[in-house]
């Protein structure tokens, strides 16, 4: 009898009048994450995306420069800022199915942020349906393996330092979302999400009308997260502390043995992670994290492999800058990207490590020039980049770029709850936070994996398998 009445006192299950249990709004890799796990445990989902299905065959291409073409696989309605330095540029999101992970670079590494075992186990788990590219060919990659020197790593386990061939989806993003994961059952495309309003159940106003749901999940990526979030949150708690990962680049004019013949193939052919030590803050430890990427060209046409590119990225910065909405709905990233001093020291270290293996043997066999824009200056008349701290502070300034990899609008412990409310909405009941928004910190690593691992822990809170 005891029991009886304390199981009389829980809360139901059952749908209180709502038209589904379970809402989540976005169809990218963490709005499929939480999806597939709470119909597993047997929740009715509906998922939104304001996108559409993105099944055009270029999205199934390994080389992403296919992808990025698709205008319709982007929204545009945010404007971005890197650096101080820099004036106001279009910002581009995935749009539709797998959202960003349908148009980005496709590299995938797992981080090595988790403590937690079973979060821990869901990135091994994630990473071993990867398979990486091993060219046989001369190619920028296998060059910059050459000169790199010694073994090539396995770069798909954690806190993997060297380099070696990237770990790619067995396909693309966008394909092995759909294989991986279930499809959710029941999906809307094209349905713009405007408002959502706090309840018993939310209320979910779309560009199809107003949808009911007993939970609601934001996994509409760190912008249009937080953008939904902030019409219910206090004001200034939102968009706060957001960080993407600073990158540079070198254009390289290839030889034409070195010159991708096939544009079907994957374009990253190497990666590499390095770390070193300085006395910065950092994460505690001392330790500087770069990764460095080779693209064998810049595009898929015939012209665009007479050229490639060679990037290196600060993976652990310590800037952070603000995101923010205006009234008619489009948002401004301002990024403050190297506003630390310290970032502009480990990227520079970062730099002049390209510059080194650039000038080595190996890599001036498939490298006939190096450039340091797109305009034709050549790295050989920028000397100073490499003797000079506040000439390539300044350089970096002016021509850094982001990775696509915006996290930290609706941190954890700020925005959201922590522990076993990780991703609750603070002061509601029922609205959670399950993709790159919940970030505290930026991942060490390209972030689809942390963001796919984040979202399947969120949904263990919330009653998923």
């Amino acid at each position: 009898q005891h029991g009886s009445a304390d199981r009389s006192r829980r809360p139901s299950v059952t749908p209180r009048h709502a038209d589904h249990d379970v809402v989540v709004i976005g169809a990218g890799p963490a709005g499929t994450t939480v999806a597939d796990s709470l119909q597993r445990a047997g929740r009715d989902v509906l998922v939104l995306e304001a996108g559409g299905p993105n099944d055009h065959p270029a999205l199934s291409s390994a080389n992403f420069f296919d992808a990025r073409s698709r205008p319709e696989a982007w929204r545009t309605d945010v404007s971005v800022r890197h650096t101080l330095a820099q004036g106001w540029r279009p910002y581009r999101q995935g749009n539709g199915f797998g959202g960003s992970a349908a148009v980005n670079a496709m590299v995938c590494m797992p981080g090595d942020e988790w403590d937690d075992q079973a979060d821990r186990s869901t990135a091994q788990d994630l990473m071993a349906t990867t398979r990486p590219y091993r060219p046989t060919r001369a190619t920028l990659g296998t060059a910059l393996l050459s000169a790199w020197g010694g073994e090539a790593q396995n770069l798909s386990q954690a806190c993997a330092v060297g380099a070696g061939p990237p770990p790619l989806w067995t396909d693309s993003d966008v394909t092995f979302t759909r294989r991986r994961l279930l499809a959710p059952r029941q999906l809307l495309h094209s349905t713009e999400v405007l408002t959502i309003e706090p309840g018993a159940p939310a209320q979910v106003h779309t560009s199809a009308g107003t949808i009911s749901a007993n939970t609601l999940v934001l996994c509409a990526g760190a912008i249009q997260t937080a953008r939904l979030v902030s019409t219910i949150a206090p004001a200034g708690s939102v968009g706060d502390a957001v960080q993407d990962h600073p990158a540079i680049r070198l254009t390289v004019r290839l030889a034409e043995q070195a010159r991708l013949s096939d544009p079907t193939l994957p374009v990253v052919s190497c990666t590499a992670r390095w770390r070193s030590r300085d006395n910065s803050p950092g994460d505690g430890t001392g330790a500087i994290d770069l990764q460095l990427l080779a693209l064998d060209a810049t595009g898929t046409g015939s012209s665009d492999t007479v050229h490639g590119v060679v990037m290196v990225a600060l993976m652990d910065p310590l800037s952070r800058g603000r995101l923010s909405f205006a009234s008619d709905g489009s948002s401004l990233l301002d990024l403050a990207m190297l506003d630390h001093p310290m970032d502009r020291a480990r990227l520079r270290e970062g730099l002049r490590r390209l510059i080194d293996l650039l000038t080595s043997p190996s890599m001036r066999s498939v490298a006939e020039e190096v450039f340091v824009d797109d305009h034709g200056t050549l790295l050989s008349t920028f000397s100073h980049l490499y003797t000079d701290d506040q000439f390539a502070d300044q350089w970096m300034m002016e021509t850094a770029g982001d990775y696509s990899h915006v996290i930290g609008s609706c941190p954890a412990g700020l925005v959201t709850g922590t522990g076993a409310a990780l991703g609750l909405v603070r002061d509601t009941e029922n609205i959670w936070v399950a993709d790159a928004s919940l970030f505290t910190r930026i991942p060490t690593a390209n972030t689809m994996v942390p963001t796919m691992v984040l979202a399947r822990s969120v949904a263990r809170r919330i009653g998923g398998r």
